[in-house]
């Protein structure tokens, strides 16, 4: 099974969120007014994200697709986890399970930018199993209380049988909040 191409899914997600503003009048492309932004992150918040990533590693572009689910116990602090499917042009596939941790540098106002680690742990038919770490730095961008978009640059090393592989991409998501 291949991916869609990236640009593909984004499109359909932005045609998605055009689709919401349209039918729903509390999803607002314009952001947070500024009397309700005031610390929109809350401890007990769940979240559910969607996202795509594209990048390149040792010569081989990839593009990644996942999903996740966090929980904030704090309002600066979640931890989550996650599913990722990945496709590269060598035609290998992985399938990606991973844990996150999540540090929010600013909880209130319409963006709020974040720090990240992960864990990793991923087995594919070409590439049999590996484990890794990653890095990310990003920030969630509310339309409203209920969804916003999420930009990241994530570092990525991944170990199997001895060889280590390093990555660099920028994700792009949707997520979505439970309060």
């Amino acid at each position: 099974m291949k991916l869609i191409n990236l640009r593909s899914c984004l499109f359909v997600l932005a045609v998605a969120a055009a689709a919401v503003s349209q039918a729903d009048d509390s999803f607002n492309l314009r952001g947070v007014a500024a009397p309700e932004a005031d610390h929109i992150i809350k401890a007990g918040d769940v979240t559910f994200g969607i996202s795509g990533t594209t990048g390149t590693s040792m010569g081989n572009s990839f593009t990644v697709a996942s999903i996740s689910a966090s929980y904030f116990f704090t309002s600066s602090i979640s931890l989550g986890v996650g599913f990722g499917y990945t496709s590269l042009t060598s035609g290998d596939e992985d399938y990606t399970a991973f844990a996150e941790g999540r540090y929010y540098v600013a909880g209130s106002g319409q963006m709020a930018p974040f720090v990240g680690v992960m864990y990793n742990y991923g087995n594919g038919p070409d590439t049999g199993e590996f484990t890794g770490w990653s890095g990310e730095i990003g920030l969630d961008w509310f339309f409203n209380h209920h969804v916003s978009f999420t930009p990241r640059v994530v570092w990525t090393q991944n170990s199997s049988s001895g060889t280590t592989i390093d990555s660099t991409a920028l994700d792009f998501g949707l997520t979505f909040w439970f309060k």
